[in-house]
């Protein structure tokens, strides 16, 4: 399926966003290549942000294009059977559909094009109560059935909801992950792909494909950590001491540390995006969140 340009997503996450808000705020972030793509277009419109790495020394500085909204929710909003009920309805309204029950929702736009979103969630903690994980989704128990919303498990996603990224845009307050956070989801998704490219039952195409998906979510972890605005980084210390003791924090931190060592993997594969300096900052400063 072709990608929409992400300047085209626009008019739907601009009706979708402030009713999932409204339902759930504080509980949701932006993330994924769309949270990239909006986060990096305002900072763009606002220079006077400094930035780990300043857009005017990418190398390749234009946004990439996705078809997903990428929404990582809390357990909080997924316990709710009044919360769920709101979501599913709001999805349905906006002519999005069940594609992977019942965390993926998508809206055909013909000619072969459709938006897609995913719902995702954090493994909830063993005093979160009214909530499971079952086949990879937090789930709400007892279930609401056809009416459920699951999110899809991310344990990488700890933390999603402390000092998140908060922006405006045509009158739309934003947020997207804090870049600690942010990275680890990118880190894992991108191991993921690594390994799953190197299954040797997969066909040639099949195998470069799968690759090709893990040399974005590469691409991606860099991108997180060059907008990390100043105000970010100095609230980084903060995001780790409250979550650097979990398991999902030091398998980021493991896949940090072997893939993105000076030979390793991943700067191989993004180093035609970077200037060797950039490249550089951004291996020190993933080294420097995931001791």
């Amino acid at each position: 399926m072709s990608d929409l340009s992400s300047k085209s997503m626009w008019p739907e996450f601009f009706a979708l966003w402030p009713e999932l808000q409204a339902v759930g705020a504080g509980s949701v972030v932006l993330a994924g290549g769309y949270g990239l793509f909006l986060k990096q277009t305002w900072l763009l419109a606002h220079p006077e942000v400094p930035t780990i790495i300043s857009l005017a020394q990418w190398l390749d500085s234009t946004p990439r294009g996705t078809n997903d909204f990428d929404f990582v929710i809390g357990v909080d909003l997924i316990a709710s059977a009044d919360a769920q009920v709101k979501v599913r309805a709001m999805l349905e309204k906006h002519g999005f559909k069940p594609k992977s029950p019942m965390w993926q929702f998508e809206k055909p736009l013909g000619g072969g094009l459709s938006i897609v979103v995913d719902i995702h969630a954090p493994h909830p903690a063993e005093a979160d109560k009214g909530v499971k994980v079952e086949q990879g989704r937090v789930k709400r128990k007892p279930s609401l059935g056809a009416q459920a919303l699951h999110g899809r498990a991310d344990p990488e996603s700890i933390g999603f909801d402390l000092r998140p990224f908060r922006f405006e845009m045509d009158g739309r307050s934003i947020a997207t992950p804090n870049p600690v956070t942010w990275c680890s989801m990118k880190l894992t998704a991108m191991r993921d792909q690594r390994v799953k490219s190197e299954d040797a039952r997969l066909s040639p195409a099949e195998r470069k494909e799968i690759r090709n998906k893990a040399v974005k979510h590469a691409l991606d972890v860099c991108r997180v950590v060059a907008l990390t605005t100043r105000d970010e980084r100095d609230g980084t210390a903060e995001v780790i001491r409250c979550i650097e003791d979990a398991a999902p924090f030091k398998q980021a931190a493991s896949i940090a540390a072997e893939y993105f060592q000076p030979e390793g993997w991943g700067p191989t594969v993004v180093e035609f995006a970077w200037a060797p300096d950039d490249l550089r900052l951004i291996r020190d400063t993933l080294a420097a969140w995931f001791k």
